[in-house]
């Protein structure tokens, strides 16, 4: 790995691994260039019943033990396996705990070298404008441009290659209380453009908070969502996921998310105004997440429904 970075980050990155030393090691290689002063290292422990884990997580734990650029590396290391939902959330809470703010990347998901300053600039620029809870690398635009400046706002908080602030972190939830109370409230209805797109995440919260999706990811988006926040979205896409269609820990996700190409930043320049763009929003449930087919499988069942009762109306006068 070399490190050719000529202004160190000042803000710390964390990284999450576990049992992926070949996929660790891309991203380490563009996390070398950034040069953060500070890095942490949150992995989780081997599978008992894995016999290739133990190796796997010596592997990649084996890979800080040398860096090739000046950095204070803190390692969270858990000795037997706690899984996804809880070593992620344990390993940030305990960052954030220790710093105000980070980029956060999974050992799966590779930046490109301007995510890093992309991440930096917004973070100073939203530090106490507690609208913004989240900024992350990806775009799933599929080509399209949404506006001149560099990037937009979304309801949407995804975390292939994130940042954010302590002041946001400490409204996560990982058990998803207020759950309950929100969705028989309505309150699905305010975070969602339509009603296919709020059966969706109002399926995959509930998932989330039974405990049927070993996830981190959805409770934390749970959490941005309830506070009503927006979520910094760049116009190209910063990070891909290189971990594989198939990788069971994104299992709802579209083939179509993963090896997305890379793009440079280029000038950062910043929206006119502060508003949620839904266009882009409910275009990528639509590519991303699956909502174009779902409206084609059942807006004709939902147009029956819709002309039953003039159906049977008829059918009496009939008799």
């Amino acid at each position: 790995m070399t490190a050719t970075s000529a202004s160190p980050l000042r803000t710390p990155v964390v990284l999450l691994t576990f049992n992926r030393p070949a996929l660790t090691r891309r991203v380490l290689d563009a996390v070398a260039i950034a040069a953060p002063t500070r890095l942490y290292v949150v992995s989780d422990g081997p599978r008992a019943d894995h016999p290739d884990d133990a190796r796997l997580v010596a592997e990649v734990r084996a890979l800080f033990d040398a860096l090739p650029w000046a950095c204070e590396v803190i390692r969270d290391f858990a000795p037997e396996n706690m899984g996804l939902r809880r070593r992620v959330s344990s390993g940030l809470s305990a960052a954030f705990a220790a710093d105000e703010r980070l980029i956060v990347l999974e050992d799966d998901c590779l930046p490109h070298a301007t995510f890093f300053p992309f991440c930096e600039a917004l973070l100073d620029r939203f530090a106490t404008d507690e609208r913004v809870t989240s900024i992350t690398g990806t775009n799933f635009q599929n080509g399209q441009r949404r506006s001149e400046a560099s990037y937009y706002f979304s309801h949407r908080h995804h975390v292939w290659g994130w940042a954010s602030w302590r002041r946001a972190w400490q409204q996560f939830d990982l058990e998803m209380t207020r759950w309950p109370t929100f969705v028989a409230e309505g309150g699905m209805a305010t975070v969602t453009d339509d009603s296919y797109e709020e059966s969706y995440w109002t399926r995959l919260y509930s998932q989330a908070y039974r405990g049927e999706l070993n996830t981190w990811a959805y409770p934390w988006s749970f959490s941005c969502a309830v506070a009503g926040a927006l979520c910094v979205r760049p116009e190209m896409n910063l990070v891909t996921n290189i971990g594989g269609a198939d990788d069971p820990t994104h299992p709802n996700l579209s083939a179509r998310l993963h090896d997305l190409p890379l793009e440079p930043l280029g000038e950062l320049r910043h929206p006119s105004d502060m508003v949620r763009h839904q266009a882009a929003d409910m275009f990528e449930f639509d590519w991303a997440f699956q909502g174009k087919e779902l409206r084609e499988r059942f807006a004709p069942r939902r147009g029956w429904r819709a002309l039953w009762p003039k159906i049977t109306h008829a059918l009496r006068g009939r008799t």
